[in-house]
Parts: C-alpha cells; sequence; structure tokens
C-alpha cells in the first residue's frame, strides 16, 4: 500500500498544473511535473523497501511448531517428513542440550546440582500449599532442547490399554484407544523386544529403549532392584517381563538411553540433521528449521478468531528485544508443554 501511494502521489503531479495570476496582471501556468521515470523509480524503491522491511519483519512458512521439547520436537519433525514441500519451523525458547549432566544417563544428583534451576529450567514453582503447611512446590521445567524428556529419569512407560480405551470412549474416538495409539508407540522407538514382539514393539523409531537389565546400558539393574522384584514375585504378584504391553506385576522397567547416553525427543531432530549443536542458535535441514533463544510471546488471531502466526522475542534472555511476527500459511501448534500451552 506504501508503494501504491507514492506511484498515485505521483501521477498526479505529473498532470497537476497551477495558474497564478501577478501583481502585474500577466498570467502564467506553473507546471510541477516531475518526469515519468523519476515517478517510477521512486515508487518501485518504496515498494522495495516496504518489501524487505515486512520480510524481516514478517517472516511467512507453513507451519509454526512452538516448543521443542517432548511434543514439539516429534510434531516438527513427523510434519516436515509428511510434507516435504511445506516449510516447518519450531521454535524453542531455551538452548541446546549438550549439558554433561543432560547427556548422562545416571548423574541424577548432577543434574539437580547443575541443571535444575538453571537458564535451561523454566524454574516454575506452585502457589503455597495449605496442605503443605504453606510451603510452595519446586516444579522443574526443561527451557531446552527435548524439554522435560531432557530432564526426567528417563522410565519409559506407556499408558494402561484399558485407560487409553476408556480415554478412547470418553473422546468418542476410537483414534485415541489403544489401538489406534498402538502405532505411534511403535513408531517413537527401536526396541530389542521388537523382533519376538512386533506387535507390541518398534524397530525404526528415533527413541533407543530396552529394559535397564539389557546390555544396550550395560545390564545397569542395580542389585536392589532385582531384589525389589524378586520380593514382589514372593508375595504373589505376577512378574512382568515387558511393561510395554501393560502394567500389571512387577518387573524391570524399560528406560530410554542407550550406551550411558540419554535419548531424549530431540532424538527426533537429530534423525533429520536438524537439532543445533552447541552453541548454534540454529539449524535448518531441508524443509525443517529449528531456532532456538526464540521466546512465542503470544498467539496471533485473524478477525475469524483462526491463529495465523506468532509474535516472538528472539533473545530469550533479554525479553522485550528483537521482537517481530512470523506468520503461518496453515497452521500454529502450541507444544509448550502441561504449564506454559495453557
Amino acid at each position: 500500500r506504501l508503494a501504491g501511494g507514492v506511484a498515485t502521489a505521483a501521477t498526479t503531479r505529473l498532470t497537476a498544473t497551477a495558474s497564478t495570476t501577478t501583481p502585474h496582471g500577466r498570467r502564467f501556468a506553473a507546471s510541477c511535473e516531475p518526469t515519468l521515470a523519476l515517478a517510477t523509480a521512486a515508487a518501485g524503491f518504496c515498494g522495495l523497501g516496504w518489501m524487505t522491511w515486512r520480510w524481516f519483519r514478517e517472516e511467512e512458512v507453513d507451519f509454526i511448531v512452538v516448543g521443542a521439547g517432548s511434543a514439539g520436537c516429534a510434531v516438527a519433525a513427523r510434519l516436515s517428513e509428511a510434507l516435504p514441500h511445506m516449510r516447518v519451523l519450531l521454535l524453542e525458547a531455551g538452548e541446546d542440550d549438550d549439558v554433561p549432566e543432560i547427556q548422562t544417563a545416571v548423574d541424577y544428583f548432577g543434574k539437580v546440582d547443575r541443571v535444575f534451576t538453571s537458564d535451561r529450567d523454566w524454574g516454575h514453582g506452585t502457589e503455597p500449599q495449605e496442605g503443605l503447611g504453606g510451603r510452595g512446590l519446586y516444579w522443574p521445567r526443561g527451557k531446552v532442547i527435548g524439554g522435560c524428556s531432557s530432564f526426567n529419569t528417563m522410565v519409559w512407560m506407556r499408558p494402561e490399554p484399558v485407560d487409553l480405551d476408556r480415554w478412547g470412549e470418553m473422546m468418542q474416538d476410537k483414534s485415541w484407544g489403544y489401538a489406534g495409539m498402538l502405532p505411534y508407540f511403535r513408531n517413537a522407538e527401536t526396541h530389542p523386544r521388537a523382533q519376538e514382539n512386533p506387535a507390541v514393539h518398534g524397530d525404526s523409531g528415533p527413541i533407543s529403549v530396552a529394559r535397564l537389565d539389557h546390555p544396550q546400558h550395560g545390564s545397569a539393574a542395580h542389585v536392589v532392584t532385582h531384589t525389589f522384584v524378586d520380593a514382589g514375585i514372593a508375595l504373589g504378584h505376577p512378574r512382568n517381563e515387558d511393561f510395554g504391553a501393560g502394567l500389571v506385576g512387577v518387573g524391570i522397567n524399560d528406560v530410554n538411553a542407550a550406551k550411558g547416553r540419554r535419548c531424549s525427543a530431540a532424538a527426533y531432530l537429530r534423525r533429520a540433521n536438524a537439532c543445533p549443536k552447541s552453541g548454534e542458535l540454529s539449524s535448518r535441514a531441508g524443509n525443517l528449521e529449528v531456532r532456538l533463544l526464540t521466546q512465542v510471546t503470544r498467539v496471533l488471531f485473524n478477525s475469524s478468531k483462526q491463529a495465523v502466526g506468532v509474535e516472538v522475542c528472539e533473545d530469550a534472555h533479554d525479553e522485550g528485544k528483537r521482537c517481530r511476527r512470523i506468520r503461518a500459511r496453515h497452521e500454529v501448534v502450541l507444544c509448550g508443554g502441561a504449564v506454559n500451552s495453557p
């Protein structure tokens, strides 16, 4: 519109003349006509300036995924796989996951000391709780690639099939039931039990999963763990050899790690070669781009109340600077976690 306004003004000036009478009574016509070339150049220059300004201020992609946590990494990677001609942008307020206490599968207390309450933690807390004598609770939430899957203790446990079936009934949609969800559980994992039980486990997913006593974990299950399981069996509880098939009984659970290294949701991005490395603020592979330290401050809606983009602050440690808008041609997907998304 700015370029159009300049062009209209220039055209008006090309045809305008002013008739003036001098004090001596003589009349002359004063023309204020710029050349057509000059007017065209002015319009073109302003138009280019407007387009350049809009490009840097309001970038446009096909899909915007907010939050590179457990859900966001999976959603963005799967979208880019399924829609190779669509541009997918994954925005994360935190940083990369190249932190020894995050990557080391067994150093939980080191993570408590050096990761929790750090700049890779949102550091949420609850309101004072009457049942806790007025104390609030600390809620660590991952502000990092992988989100809380970079924070947790890596217990890989599916919901009970009966619970999922009830969920499907409540939703009146069988795709939310156990049979509808099972293919997605399989697609997420690479499990050593896939060959003997392919109906339950997957063998080609990005997340490496195995029981804690499996060789890929160095048979890491502690003697106390084995003793606990044996005690449960002695009390009459059924032995559960595979919690992926159901949760009833006692046994050794699966862990999402391999060779002493955590396997978080960031594995989806690493498989796509789009996971930012140490110190990088962005990474792009094909149609998938990941940007770090980019905090979404609000979702933009059109007059029909449809989400059409987001406003972002491009330095999440310095909120309020370098804020701009990014438009989505198709969808905005919120994956900020149970606390941040609502």
